[in-house]
C-alpha cells in the first residue's frame, strides 16, 4: 500500500527509527525490495534515481513500481532521488511520486537555495513533499564522475536552518561523512555534528550512502534525527553478485534474476535490522487508492 512520506518520516523521526529508501534499477531490484520488506513487516521507501531513469525512463519506472507500491501489504512510497533538474521534478510531480528530492548541493550556497526554493513552490503545488541537501556528500549523481571523498563538504547547523527557513523543504539531507558508493577509505560519521543539526533543524533528516557505513554509526545516526537512509550500492552488488552465482549456461533467464532477488532480500534484512525499521508497519493505512 502506499503511504505518506511525511507521515512515515515524521513517525520515524519521533519514535527513532530511520526509513530505509533502497534504490531500484529495474523491476527485479524493486520486487526483491518489495517482498523482503513484507516478510519483514517493515515501511520502505522505493527510488528512482538517474540510473534507472537513464535505463527505463521515468514513466515507465514511475508505472511499474506503482503497481507493486499499490499492491504490496507493507507500507511502500515512491521517491524521486537526485532530480537533476526543474524538469525531471516537474514530470515526477505530474506522474504522482510520493516524493521528490531536487540536488542542487553543488551549487554555490545562494544559487542552491534560490533553485531549490523554486522546486518546492513546485513540488507543494501538487501537495508533494520535497527534500533537498545542504553540505555536500560526494559521489552523487549531479557531480563529476571523478570525484571523491575529498570533495565532501559537511552540513554548518546555522546554515542548515537557514536554508530550511527560506526554502520550506519538508526533508533535509545532511552531509556528515558518508559518501556514495563505496568508500576508499574507513568513514567516521561525525555523529556530533548531527547532533547540532538536529537541534537546529526540526526536520526529518536524511542520510545519503548507506551502503558500507559501519553498524554502530549508523545506529548513532538514527538515534540522533536521522529519519531516512538511503542505500543504492549494496542493492546492485547483491543482484549481481545472485546473478553470477547461477552457471553461464542456464539459458532460462528467471533463475539469475530469482538467485539476484534473494541476495537482495538479505542487504534489505541487515539494513532494517541496523536502522531499527523491523515492526514499524502496523498501524498505517492507504494514502492513495
Amino acid at each position: 500500500m502506499r503511504v505518506s512520506v511525511s507521515a512515515l518520516l515524521q513517525d520515524a523521526r519521533r519514535r527513532g527509527y530511520a526509513v530505509p529508501g533502497f534504490n531500484t534499477l529495474n523491476v527485479e531490484t524493486a520486487w526483491g525490495i518489495v517482498r523482503a520488506a513484507e516478510k519483514l513487516d517493515i515501511p520502505i521507501l522505493l527510488m528512482t534515481a538517474y540510473d534507472c531513469l537513464d535505463h527505463l525512463g521515468m514513466e515507465t519506472a514511475y508505472g511499474a513500481l506503482e503497481v507493486l507500491a499499490r499492491q504490496s501489504a507493507t507500507p511502500v512510497a515512491l521517491h524521486l532521488d537526485h532530480g537533476r533538474n526543474l524538469e525531471e521534478v516537474a514530470l515526477a510531480l505530474k506522474l504522482g511520486y510520493d516524493s521528490v528530492m531536487i540536488d542542487y548541493s553543488f551549487l554555490p550556497y545562494e544559487e542552491n537555495l534560490a533553485r531549490t526554493a523554486e522546486a518546492v513552490r513546485m513540488a507543494h503545488a501538487f501537495h508533494t513533499p520535497i527534500e533537498a541537501e545542504i553540505g555536500h556528500v560526494p559521489g552523487g549523481e549531479n557531480t563529476p564522475e571523478e570525484e571523491d571523498e575529498s570533495a565532501l563538504a559537511y552540513t554548518d547547523p546555522k546554515v542548515a536552518a537557514d536554508f530550511v527557513e527560506k526554502t520550506g523543504v519538508d526533508f533535509l539531507a545532511v552531509s556528515i561523512g558518508t559518501v556514495h558508493g563505496d568508500y576508499k577509505s574507513k568513514p567516521r560519521l561525525r555523529i556530533d555534528l548531527l547532533k547540532e543539526i538536529a537541534r537546529a533543524v526540526p526536520l526529518p533528516l536524511v542520510l545519503h550512502g548507506g551502503s558500507s557505513t559501519p553498524w554502530e554509526q549508523m545506529e548513532e545516526a538514527v538515534q540522533n534525527g536521522v529519519a531516512k537512509i538511503n542505500v543504492g550500492t549494496e542493492i546492485m552488488r547483491a543482484f549481481l553478485q545472485g546473478m553470477r552465482e547461477v552457471p553461464t549456461d542456464c539459458l532460462d533467464l528467471r533463475k539469475p534474476l530469482l538467485a539476484g532477488r534473494e541476495k537482495i532480500e538479505d542487504v534489505v534484512r541487515a539494513k532494517a535490522e541496523n536502522f531499527r525499521t523491523l515492526r514499524h508497519a502496523k498501524g498505517w493505512r492507504p494514502d492513495r487508492a
